[in-house]
């Protein structure tokens, strides 16, 4: 995990944008495999983000989620391999952060306000929600899912395809791989799961480059 950190940083992406791309280009070399030849696929990558990370610091009481839920679609070549793997990695780099940077996708809900009255009572609170206002109905007739952050709990209830969660805690890295099993057989999920993680050890050698 250091040498592919180390690698992330060298290339100037995030840890992030190279599992995504290493998860994309995976998910090419098996849809080959499995005798598919498109030119390109298009990549669903749904996200969840606490906004607090971008926003000045607010002084007012205000407590709960400042949530972002927001959709980029990735278009993949399925040359990824032959050409530069980081090169990929940086364009999704650049991608995401227009759409978390992007005050125009954002729309701030009032979720819930709760007033509570009396000596003993607890302060008032505002629990406040953004959302995007990209909707799933400005993607590509064929496309693949794939979840980040929290959303991987809805795994069973989705009707797309979701594999890849990546979760930021405070200077730890925590990512999984689950799949629905009435969408996705165990034998595949786990064929995705080796290529996906022998792209990123093989990327990430200051020897080798995909």
């Amino acid at each position: 995990m250091a040498i592919i950190k180390a690698a992330c940083k060298r290339e100037g992406v995030t840890f992030h944008s190279a599992v995504m791309a290493a998860h994309q280009t995976a998910t090419m070399e098996l849809l080959q495999s499995s005798g598919v030849q498109d030119d390109t696929a298009t990549f669903c990558v749904s996200m969840a983000t606490d906004l607090r990370r971008y926003m000045a610091e607010n002084t007012l009481p205000i407590h709960g989620l400042h949530n972002s839920r927001s959709k980029m679609f990735i278009e993949t070549n399925n040359n990824t391999q032959k050409s530069s793997f980081w090169e990929f990695a940086r364009n999704i780099e650049i991608q995401k952060r227009k759409v978390l940077n992007s005050q125009d996708l954002l729309h701030q809900i009032v979720a819930t306000e709760k007033g509570h009255t009396g000596e003993d009572s607890l302060p008032e609170t505002f629990d406040y929600g953004i959302t995007a206002l990209r909707e799933i109905e400005t993607a590509p007739s064929r496309f693949v899912q794939v979840t980040g952050a929290t959303m991987y709990v809805f795994v069973h209830n989705t009707s797309f395809m979701s594999f890849l969660t990546y979760v930021i805690g405070i200077q730890k890295y925590v990512f999984s791989f689950s799949c629905a099993s009435n969408l996705m057989a165990k034998k595949t999920a786990k064929m995705l799961l080796d290529k996906t993680l022998h792209i990123l050890q093989k990327s990430a050698s200051p020897n080798e480059r995909l």
